[in-house]
């Protein structure tokens, strides 16, 4: 059982258990002798005798007719509310202004044989935590305030709760069907759970304006979708595998995202102003889709901590990372495995990969703006996009390097997010109109992988300075291949417009079908010397794999 479902099923237990004497007398509405009565403190309406604390009380189809209010002439309590019936009518008062008198309870029931509308306009106090299970079809409304101090709240069944406020009790579960905000105010005053079990479940904050309390943490669990139409503020929230947080026009401003899997869509212009991002390790990937742009806010390094689960990438940021009219920079760490698919506007600072993978995927633009990007020990910069390049700013450059042996790696191509399997593409630096440079720090490698044709191959292209340092740096180029050997021919793995420095040594990566002799003086540099050393102009990095049966090719 997953979870979220055996904390439900455990507090439903517990909630069952204490009130078991309560439920025990059943006490149903008949409106009087002649179906007429509107009052619910006259016991002739209840047959005799009206329902106390311990009691349930029912309304199906006698003594109500369409619309009638049935009114608290004096706050009352019971242990539950059924309303089972097709008519529409009211609880409480004609209308909010003069529903004072309140309604203590602790569950609410109505079955799937109730339609039409049912309003409950009393002020709702509750006695312990509530369990409201709404089915049929039409509508259940509480249009005036439940408060209950640290006590829960769980929507259950199918049909739509909707909720008005401003309320006061402790977090709101949504584990079936939708319970939605009518107001412009502060419907959801503590945590929000949504989903988690096997029934679809969906909180619809999109009246606009801030629902929920400004301090409460968001969950959009399995099978869960969290709505919103307006700004939230300040809010932790979480998103799991099969969760959803699906938006219209929202600003979530001051907000830190922890994911382990699940997808935040738009539906038309969200807006994430996050602190930061965490995902967890999980089968799952994440994804903030596209048209989702994702603005830092807060310290001037937005934070994206990325853990590596099963799944072929971690999370998926489809919208960009954007700094607004300030300058930010972004941090990826973590193990996992980010994939940037948009360009960014993060400007005139340095964006860093600390750790894991980043895969810059974005068709078009700069994964870093005008932003300088480093790649530190251990950690690898992949991709089929492009860094740099952006006008006026051709001092924006990659450097990578490490201080010990975990090598900093350069790896074009990209990452098949179904299979895992490695894709052979080029990773572009910088434009044909804007150079920006390539450093190669000590300890960093380029890492290319060579398809079964020649010319079929990984490659970084650099429009400006490609600098692989000197010997000292123990730079390398590993070769892979995907998993055919590949045909005899060259296979250009970098482009540049200019090169300064050579690989220290050139070696086959793990499982690689090269010929056993494979090394150094299979790769050649193409180029015109530009009479400064060694240094070429307007060449290339060859790989060259001899025919076959020249040399014992080895797995």
């Amino acid at each position: 059982m997953h979870t979220r479902a055996l904390r439900i099923t455990v507090a439903l237990v517990a909630t069952m258990l204490g009130g078991a004497a309560a439920q025990a007398t059943v006490i149903t509405w008949t409106g009087g002798s002649v179906g007429t009565g509107t009052s619910w403190n006259d016991p002739n309406n209840w047959g005799g005798t009206a329902p106390g604390t311990n009691d349930t009380a029912v309304f199906a189809s006698a003594g109500i007719t369409n619309n009638k209010t049935i009114s608290l002439d004096a706050s009352q309590a019971v242990y539950a509310v059924t309303i089972s019936n097709t008519t529409s009518f009211t609880i409480g008062s004609a209308n909010d202004a003069t529903a004072t008198n309140s309604l203590t309870l602790v569950n609410v029931n109505r079955p799937g044989t109730s339609a039409n509308t049912h309003t409950i306009r009393a002020p709702v106090a509750l006695a312990s935590n509530s369990i409201w299970t709404v089915s049929g079809s039409g509508v259940l409304i509480v249009s005036n305030a439940i408060t209950g101090g640290s006590y829960t709240l769980t929507k259950d069944g199918a049909t739509e709760l909707d909720m008005c406020g401003p309320n006061s009790y402790g977090t709101t579960y949504v584990v079936a069907g939708t319970l939605k905000a009518k107001v412009n105010a502060a419907v959801i005053p503590g945590n929000l759970d949504v989903g988690g079990g096997n029934a679809a479940a969906t909180f619809d904050g999109t009246i606009g304006g801030s629902v929920v309390n400004d301090s409460a943490s968001i969950y959009a669990r399995t099978n869960g979708t969290v709505k919103f139409g307006n700004a939230e503020h300040t809010k932790n929230w979480y998103l799991f595998a099969g969760g959803a947080i699906n938006n219209n026009s929202c600003y979530m401003n001051y907000s830190t995202f922890y994911m382990t899997g699940g997808t935040i869509a738009n539906g038309g212009g969200l807006y994430l102003n996050v602190i930061g991002i965490t995902t967890y390790a999980t089968n799952s990937m994440a994804i903030i889709t596209p048209f989702v742009p994702v603005y830092a806010y807060g310290d001037y390094t937005f934070g994206i901590t990325v853990a590596r689960g099963t799944a072929p990438i971690d999370l998926k940021m489809a919208g960009g990372l954007n700094s607004g009219s300030s300058s930010y920079a972004w941090s990826k760490s973590g193990a996992g495995i980010l994939q940037l698919a948009a360009a960014s506007t993060c400007a005139d600072r340095t964006n860093a990969i600390t750790a894991g993978t980043l895969l810059a995927d974005n068709p078009s633009g700069s994964a870093a703006y005008t932003s300088t990007v480093t790649v530190a020990a251990g950690a690898t910069l992949g991709g089929t996009g492009f860094v740099g390049g952006v006008t006026g700013n051709g001092g924006v450059s990659l450097t990578a390097g490490a201080s010990t042996n975990s090598m900093a790696t350069i790896w074009p191509g990209t990452i098949d997010p179904v299979s895992g399997a490695h894709i052979i593409g080029t990773l572009t630096i910088g434009s044909a109109s804007v150079s920006n440079n390539v450093t190669f720090g000590k300890f960093t490698r380029l890492w290319a992988q060579l398809g079964s044709t020649p010319g079929s191959c990984d490659q970084l292209a650099v429009n400006g300075y490609l600098n692989l340092g000197t010997t000292a740096n123990t730079n390398y180029l590993d070769v892979g291949t995907s998993g055919t050997v590949p045909k005899a021919g060259v296979y250009t793995v970098a482009i540049f417009n200019t090169l300064t420095g050579r690989f220290v040594a050139v070696r086959s990566a793990p499982g690689a079908l090269l010929p056993a002799s494979f090394g150094t003086k299979n790769v050649s540099y193409t180029g015109t010397l530009t009479g400064r050393g060694n240094e070429l102009a307007n060449g290339s990095i060859v790989v060259n794999i001899p025919p076959a049966g020249s040399a014992v090719f080895i797995r």
